[in-house]
C-alpha cells in the first residue's frame, strides 16, 4: 500500500460498520420508520455517499495521513460533512429516507470514532506499560516533516513521543498528532520532567543559521540531538527516519552521561568576571555556552583565529539576548604577555579557563617548536599573568596524552601541567587546577568528525589499529567537567572524570555507522553500507590511552570525578627546563626540543 492507503481503508471500513449496523437495527426493529422503502434505500444512499464523502474529504483536507492526526474538532467537521451528504443524496433521489437518518449517521460516525480511540488509548497504555521505550522523544516542528516522524516511529512502537516544540505560538499549548506542543522555552522544564533522551530536529525548511542556533540551545541538554537535512524533500523519503543524522554523539559513549553540577558549585560563577582562552575552540566553545547559564557579569573570549572568534561571539549573542552576560571578543593570542596584561587589567579578570592548545597529533609531531611555543610556553604566560593579576581560580584544560606521553602533542600537554602546578605552590591568592579529559566527541581532529565525513562520503572508514581503545566523553560532559573543577578547586589538583571503561575504535565506527542508519560492509554482510578499513598506527600512537600517572588517586565530591595525586618538578627544575625551551625555540632546533621535553617528563621530581 502507498502511504496513507491503509488510512483511508480503515476511514471506508468505519462508514461500512455504521450503515450495516443501521440497515440491521432498522431491519430488527430497534430502530424503526414509518416507511417501508426505507431498507431498500438505505443501500442506495449508501453507494452515493461514501464515494461524494472520500472526494470532498480528499479535496478539502489534502492530507493523506489526516485521518491518523484526527482530533475531536476535525471529528465533528467529518460529521457534519457526512450528514450533508447523505441528506443531500436522499433530497436529490427523493427516496423515503426520513430527515432524520443523516442525524442518526452523523451521531454513530461521532460515537464509534470516540469509541475506537478510547479503545485505542487504553490499549496503547496497557501495552506501553509492558515494555520500557528504548528513548523518550521531543520533536521540535509541529509541521509535515514532524507528523511523519510520528507516524514511522509509531509503527516501529519502539519509542515513546513526549511531544512537539515549535517557535510558532498558534501551536502551543495545543495537540498535534495527539501530542502537546510546548514552547522553546519549556525544552528544559520537559527534558527533566519526562526523562527525555532524544530531540529530533524536524524543520527541513528552515535556514541554516535557524537551525544552528536551535542545535546550539539544545546541545547544553542531556540529551541526543538529530536533525533533519535542509530542504529534504519529505514527501518523496522511501525511510523519513534514515534521513536524521545524529548531532550530538553522546549516543556513542555507551555509558551513563554525566551532565550535572554540584548544588553549591551552580554561584560559584555568578556576578564573576571569566576569560575562556581559545574560545573558538570545541571545548572552548562548549564552555562558553555553558558558563552564560551561570549569570557571569562578564564573559572574555579570548581567541587568535578571528573566524572563530566571529563565530563563538555571533552565537553568544544570541544565547544572552535576554541575560545581563557582557561578551567581550578579543583577538589574542596566550604568547603575548603584553596582550594578556592589558586584558587581566582592564577588565579585573577573576576566573581562567585555559583552553587555548595545538592538539592535533599529526601536525604537533610534524611542528615541534610551534606546538611547544604554543602549549607550554603560553600556558607559562597566561598562567603568570593570572597570578600576577590574583585571579581567583585558574583551570587548565590537559589530555589523557599527557599520561606517559608518546607524542610531543602529550608531553606538551604534561609539562603544561606541570608548569600549572608549579604555580599553584608560589601563589598566595589564585588557585590553580587541573582538569584531564580523554577524548572528546566530535572536537576538531577527533575520529568521530573524520568517520562522519567518510560516511558521508559512502565510505570506507579508516582505522589505524582493529584493537585501539580510547577512552571518550562528550563535549558537554567535558565543559561540565571544567565548571564542576572551579568550583571543587583547592589548588594543585588533577582532576579526571569517571568516564568507565574505554572504547574500542572499531565498535566505535560500527556503532556511528548504526546512528547514522547505514550497516557495516564486510565478509559477514557483503551488502553492507560502509567499509571499516584498517591502515596501523600513525608516529606516536599508543595502542591505549591512561589517565592516572601514578596509581593512587583520591574521591572527590563529586561521586563521577577522581582527584589524581602526582608528582611534578621544583620552581628551579622549572625554570631551568623553561631556558632550555625558550633556547630551542629561537633556534628553531626541533630535535633538541624534542630530547629536552622526553627528558622533562620522565622527571619524576617530588611531591
Amino acid at each position: 500500500m502507498t502511504r496513507g492507503m491503509d488510512l483511508w481503508i480503515v476511514e471506508l471500513i468505519l462508514l461500512t460498520v455504521i450503515f450495516a449496523a443501521l440497515y440491521i437495527f432498522m431491519s430488527t426493529g430497534f430502530i424503526s420508520f414509518s416507511q417501508i422503502s426505507v431498507l431498500s434505500d438505505l443501500p442506495i444512499v449508501f453507494a452515493l455517499t461514501v464515494p461524494l464523502y472520500f472526494i470532498l474529504l480528499k479535496i478539502l483536507v489534502d492530507k493523506q495521513s489526516a485521518f491518523q492526526r484526527l482530533n475531536f474538532k476535525e471529528a465533528l467537521g467529518r460529521v457534519l460533512l457526512l450528514g450533508l451528504i447523505s441528506g443531500s443524496v436522499s433530497f436529490a433521489l427523493s427516496v423515503g429516507i426520513p430527515q432524520s437518518v443523516p442525524i442518526v449517521i452523523g451521531s454513530m460516525y461521532l460515537s464509534v470514532w470516540v469509541l475506537t480511540r478510547a479503545v485505542t488509548l487504553i490499549v496503547e497504555k496497557y501495552l506501553s506499560g509492558l515494555r520500557k521505550p528504548s528513548n523518550k522523544i521531543l520533536i521540535y516542528g509541529a509541521g509535515e516533516a514532524g507528523a511523519q516522524i510520528v507516524a514511522a516511529l509509531r509503527l516501529s512502537g519502539k519509542d515513546e513521543l513526549v511531544g512537539f516544540i515549535d517557535d510558532n505560538k498558534l501551536k502551543q499549548a495545543s495537540d498535534y498528532c495527539e501530542l502537546p506542543v510546548y514552547s522553546p522555552n519549556e525544552v528544559e522544564r520537559i527534558v527533566q520532567r519526562d526523562n527525555v533522551n532524544q530531540i529530533l530536529i524536524a524543520i527541513p525548511s528552515t535556514s541554516i543559521v535557524k537551525r544552528d542556533e536551535i542545535i546550539s540551545r539544545l546541545k547544553v541538554l542531556p540529551c541526543d540531538i538529530s536533525v533533519m537535512p535542509l530542504n529534504v524533500d519529505i514527501i518523496q523519503k522511501n525511510n523519513i527516519i534514515k534521513s536524521l543524522v545524529l548531532v550530538s554523539d553522546d549516543a556513542l559513549l555507551g555509558r551513563g552521561k554525566f551532565s550535572y553540577i554540584s548544588e553549591p558549585n551552580k554561584s560559584v560563577y555568578k556576578s564573576r568576571t571569566i576569560l575562556i582562552s581559545g574560545a573558538g575552540g570545541t571545548i572552548g566553545k562548549e564552555l562558553c555556552r555553558q558558563i552564560v547559564h551561570h549569570s557571569p557579569s562578564i564573559l572574555i573570549l579570548y581567541e587568535q583565529s578571528e573566524l572563530a572568534l566571529y563565530e563563538i561571539e555571533l552565537e553568544l549573542r544570541s544565547l544572552t539576548a535576554e541575560k545581563p552576560v557582557k561578551i567581550i571578543p578579543i583577538l589574542g593570542d596566550v604568547c603575548d604577555a603584553d596582550r594578556l596584561k592589558a586584558v587581566f587589567t582592564a577588565y579585573g579578570v577573576q576566573v581562567v579557563f585555559h583552553a587555548a592548545a595545538y592538539k592535533h597529533v599529526p601536525l604537533v609531531e610534524a611542528n615541534v617548536a610551534a606546538g611547544v611555543k604554543n602549549n607550554v610556553l603560553g600556558t607559562y604566560k597566561i598562567a603568570k599573568q593570572s597570578m600576577e593579576s590574583s585571579v581567583e581560580t585558574f583551570i587548565l584544560v590537559s589530555s589523557d596524552k599527557a599520561v606517559r606521553p608518546t607524542n610531543v602533542m602529550g608531553a606538551t600537554k604534561r609539562l603544561a601541567e606541570i608548569i600549572v602546578q608549579n604555580f599553584d605552590k608560589t601563589s598566595k591568592k589564585t588557585k590553580f587546577t587541573i582538569v584531564r579529559f580523554g577524548n572528546v566527541l566530535s572536537s576538531s581532529g577527533s575520529v568521530v568528525p573524520l568517520f562522519k565525513s567518510q560516511i558521508s562520503q559512502g565510505g570506507p572508514i579508516t582505522l589505524t589499529h582493529r584493537d585501539v581503545t580510547r577512552y571518550f566523553m562528550a563535549t558537554s560532559e567535558a565543559a561540565h567537567l571544567l565548571i564542576e573543577a572551579g568550583g571543587l578547586a583547592n589548588g594543585g589538583e588533577v582532576f579526571v572524570l569517571d568516564m568507565g571503561a574505554p572504547v574500542r575504535i572499531f565498535d566505535l565506527a560500527k556503532n556511528l555507522i548504526e546512528k547514522n542508519n547505514f550497516t557495516v560492509l564486510d565478509e559477514e554482510n557483503p551488502d553492507g553500507d560502509i567499509e571499516i578499513k584498517i591502515i596501523g598506527l600513525r608516529p606516536g600512537e599508543k595502542l591505549f590511552e591512561e589517565l592516572l600517572i601514578e596509581s593512587s588517586n583520591l574521591k572527590s565530591p563529586h561521586p563521577k570525578i577522581l582527584v589524581a595525586v602526582e608528582r611534578g618538578l621544583t620552581p628551579r627544575q622549572v625554570t631551568k627546563l623553561l631556558k632550555m625551551l625558550e633556547q630551542g625555540i629561537l633556534e628553531n632546533d626541533s630535535e633538541y626540543i624534542r630530547k629536552v621535553i622526553f627528558e622533562w617528563v620522565k622527571h619524576r621530581g617530588r611531591r
